[in-house]
Formats: structure tokens, sequence, C-alpha cells
């Protein structure tokens, strides 16, 4: 439920943000005599580069059941004229409901490097989107797995599509946003494990279980950064 809560609270903050920048394009159109929509693409930006942090859930859909996790992580990112590129680090929960008792779940973290666009929009939001691949590695330390639990790396494609707003026209300026975003795992497997259970007359019993690991997902995030230039040039 709190999930579900925080996907709510999300889309509200995103859809007043959109509304608030729409107003006030409006208000400065009037103001100034343009016309501000709809909207249209402004001039490119000037070399920037930026510092960002983000948070927020993602759905993971693979074989079996689909599995939510809360992800938190930063990025480096560079932009230029109506380009950008950079990197990023992202680490997971586990997801798993220690409240119910149920089994340890994996946790992953990945680094991920990325090419896109930025779009700024002429008295509005800039919009994003970019494509990637990440180095993810998925781990779960519980016993049941072995002394060691188990780790697995895997390769993913990663997208992400958004919008975000650069408060002033300073040389140094924050900037927040919102998106959607996902990856699709393209070495996925599948690990097995086995599980003893004593009996009271005879041998014990081992019932070796499987699980699939990697998928695709998708999720709702929100970002805050702090940027270096960027602006639209004059």
């Amino acid at each position: 439920m709190t999930r579900f809560s925080a996907i709510g609270l999300t889309a509200a903050c995103c859809f007043c943000h959109a509304a608030v920048a729409r107003g006030e394009s409006l208000r400065d159109a009037r103001s100034s005599g343009g016309a501000a929509w709809p909207p249209r693409v402004d001039r490119p930006l000037e070399l920037g580069v930026d510092l960002e942090a983000h948070g927020g859930i993602l759905t993971l859909v693979a074989q079996g059941e689909a599995r939510s996790r809360a992800v938190g992580g930063g990025t480096l990112r560079g932009r230029y004229s109506y380009f950008q590129i950079g990197g990023r680090y992202e680490q997971s929960d586990s997801g798993t409901a220690v409240a119910l008792r149920r089994p340890q779940e994996e946790t992953f973290a990945a680094y991920s490097g990325f090419v896109g666009v930025t779009l700024p929009f002429y008295r509005w939001v800039d919009v994003d989107a970019t494509v990637g691949m990440a180095w993810r590695t998925y781990e779960n330390p519980s016993k049941r797995f072995g002394p060691q639990g188990f780790s697995h790396d895997t390769r993913s494609v990663t997208w992400f599509l958004g919008m975000s707003d650069r408060a002033g026209e300073h040389l140094v300026g924050a900037r927040i946003g919102a998106g959607l975003f996902g990856y699709v795992d393209v070495q996925r497997t599948t690990f097995s494990w086995d599980s003893t259970y004593p009996t009271v007359n005879g041998p014990a019993t081992v019932v070796t279980r499987t699980r699939p690991l990697g998928g695709t997902a998708f999720g709702l995030s929100l970002t805050c950064a702090l940027e270096l230039g960027g602006r639209v040039t004059s």
C-alpha cells in the first residue's frame, strides 16, 4: 500500500509541476505578447554538467510472479545543444516482506552509461529521453543458496523518458524532474537450490527448487540535480 501511495503522490507532484509551469508560461506569454502554447522547442542548450540524485519504485516482470523494488542512485550527466551523455549508479532494496516472514529476495546494483536527447520547450519544461547499457549484479545472501548466498552478473538495455525544469538562469542552478524508466535484461538465467527436510522414520527429503533471474522492469522516479551551465543559449 505504501508503494502505491508513493506512485499516486509522485504522479500528483508531476501533474502539479506541469500545471504550474504551464500557468507561468501563459502568464509570461500574455505579458510579453509571445505565444507559449502549444509548446515549441526552444534554442539549444549551452554546455552543462549536472550531478543528480534519483529515487523511485519499479516492478520487475519475469517468469512467475512480478516483484516490486524501491531504487535509488546518482547520475553524472553532460548536456550540450539538444544532446546528453552520462553514467548512472543504482541500488535496489530486496522488497522482502519481513513482517510476513517471507524468504529474503535478491537485491541488485547497476552501473550504466547512456546517451539521449534534451528538448527544452519555450517557457515550459525540458523533455529528456535516453537509452543505455547497464552492468547489473543480482545478489542474495540467504544461506539457503549456499554458505555465500548467490551473486549473478547480467547486462541490461535501459531507457528513460521524463521531464525536468531548471530553476533560474544563473550559472549554477537546481533542476528537478520526474519520469518513467525501465530496463530489459538480455542475459537471463535460472538458478536452483536444494532444500532438505528431515523425516521421522527414514532419510531426509531433498527438494530442488528453481527460480528465474532477470526480466523486464519499469517504474517511476523523481530526480533532483545541481547543474553547472546547461542554460538555453541567448
